[in-house]
């Protein structure tokens, strides 16, 4: 499994896994909701690739409520009345949900793999495109 960020380094790590043929069977993009939109634009870009190279897309993942509706990380600050900790000059938020709808994901490993579109009740979604 590769948690890709949509950055340098996660783009770069996949195309080494590629060039030295370390199979990967998982690409995780953890989605906040607010990503620049240039980072969902080459999001495509890299599906593209890893499809051209015979590795698996990308599967977004994001948080919902107890009800199945889409939370981004906007909505959860105004509901909470708190800043993310990106104003804080942290990262700690948005590594704390990834790592948690990670974790989440993995333990639901064997579903996923058979699924393109999958709602978890404790707060993790994920959808393939």
């Amino acid at each position: 499994m590769v948690s890709y960020g949509g950055g340098v380094n996660s783009t770069a790590l996949l195309i080494g896994l590629h060039q030295h043929r370390i199979p990967v069977d998982l690409i995780l993009f953890a989605d906040t909701g607010a990503e620049h939109p240039h980072t969902y634009a080459y999001l495509d870009i890299m599906d593209r690739w890893l499809k051209d190279h015979g590795m698996p897309p990308i599967t977004r993942v994001y948080k919902t409520t107890r009800d199945s509706k889409r939370l981004t990380l906007e909505q959860e600050c105004l509901q909470s009345g708190t800043l993310p900790s990106m104003a804080y000059q942290t990262m700690r938020y948005a590594q704390k949900e990834k790592k948690r709808i990670y974790l989440i994901l993995l333990k639901k490993d064997t579903e996923i793999k058979n699924e393109r579109h999958h709602h978890f009740g404790d707060g993790a979604h994920f959808q393939q495109q």
